[in-house]
């Protein structure tokens, strides 16, 4: 009961963003071991946020898959393992893969393999 109740006093929130700044409509699918987010849409210009707390050892890990036109999938890690673990982060969907916390090419983090340049 005492490491619950000091976990979450202790417990950070973490932000995570995730905006479309491609030039598609695209369906993301977000999750965790613990945590499932299910099918967002995100239209081009626009985000996706969502908060959570990373005092349970298990939610330390999300990923995401996005879905978009001419056989568009890619799946990538947004928070944990690959990706960084910071309390504030901001993913950017370009046509050429995904930027982290801005849009300068040095800033790409996951080039993308399935992107036609068909639209």
């Amino acid at each position: 009961m005492f490491s619950l109740i000091y976990s979450r006093r202790h417990r950070r929130t973490n932000e995570i963003r995730i905006i479309n700044t491609s030039n598609r409509n695209l369906k993301i699918h977000c999750q965790s071991v613990l945590t499932d987010l299910r099918d967002q849409f995100v239209y081009e210009s626009e985000e996706f946020a969502f908060n959570f707390y990373d005092f349970d050892p298990d939610n330390h890990h999300f990923w995401c898959d996005a879905y978009g036109l001419e056989n568009f999938f890619e799946t990538f890690d947004i928070f944990g393992k690959t990706a960084p673990n910071n309390d504030k982060i901001i993913w950017y969907l370009r046509p050429d893969g995904l930027y982290l916390n801005s849009t300068n090419p040095e800033a790409i983090q996951y080039p993308w393999w399935s992107w036609s340049t068909v639209i």
